[in-house]
This record gives C-alpha cells, structure tokens and sequence, in this order.
C-alpha cells in the first residue's frame, strides 16, 4: 500500500493531467448527446451513459496495452520506421529484446487505466442518479 502511494504521489502531474482529457472527453460525449436529442433529460442519461461506457472501453484499452497486448504491432512500426529513416536500423536485435526492455520501462510506468476508470465510474454514478430523478 505504501507503494501505491509512493507512485501516487511521484505522478500525480501526470495522473492528473489524464483525469483532465478523460474527463473533457467524457464531457464531451455527454454534450454531444444532449444537445442532440429533443428530450434533456433522456439526452443527459444517455449521454451519461455512453460517455461513462466509452471511457471504461479506453480505460480497457490503456490496460491490454499496458499488459502489452500490441508490442508485436509496436515492434513492427518502429523496425519498419527506424530501417526506412533511422541512422541505426537495428535497435533490437529481436522481438524478445524489445520485449524485455519493454516491460522493465512498465513496471515504473504510471497506470493511467485506473483515472479514465475512476472517471467512468464517475459518469455511471451521474448516470444512475439521473436515471432515479426520471422515475421519481
């Protein structure tokens, strides 16, 4: 636990930084729908809601990324980049390398997954208030 709070406070910028986009983006969606449909308060649920799925979808994708689901993907574009522009082609000398350097530079990195989740969570908690405000 003390760990966790450690890294907490060693990124906060950066955590906070992505609380910020996420919750622009979810914002956003949120408008989006609002302004979009004749009804406010249908277009402020679904609006909520759709923006609270979209961002648990990114915050889904930040974490298969960070279990390294697209190094191989990764890997590909940046031997193709660095043969066509680079001065020095091979950087790897293959993919289990890049793999290895990889997750070393991940256990370190922040985990960003958790803020966009934290915000999904957030417009899900909006969006089930608003859904008890239209039945009452």
């Amino acid at each position: 636990m003390k760990k966790i709070f450690l890294n907490i406070r060693k990124y906060f910028k950066t955590y906070l930084i992505t609380f910020i986009i996420s919750l622009a983006i979810g914002l956003g969606i949120f408008l989006t729908y609002f302004f979009i449909h004749t009804h406010k308060l249908i277009g402020s649920i679904d609006g909520t809601f759709v923006a609270a799925i979209a961002l648990g979808g990114v915050s889904a994708l930040l974490w298969i990324g960070k279990l390294g689901a697209f190094d191989s993907m990764s890997y590909g574009f940046k031997q193709m980049f660095s043969s066509m522009f680079g001065r020095n082609p091979n950087k790897y000398k293959d993919f289990a390398s890049y793999k290895e350097d990889k997750n070393t530079v991940r256990e370190t990195a922040p985990k960003y997954y958790f803020v966009s989740l934290f915000v999904a969570l957030l417009f899900a908690i909006a969006a089930v208030i608003l859904e008890i405000i239209k039945l009452n």
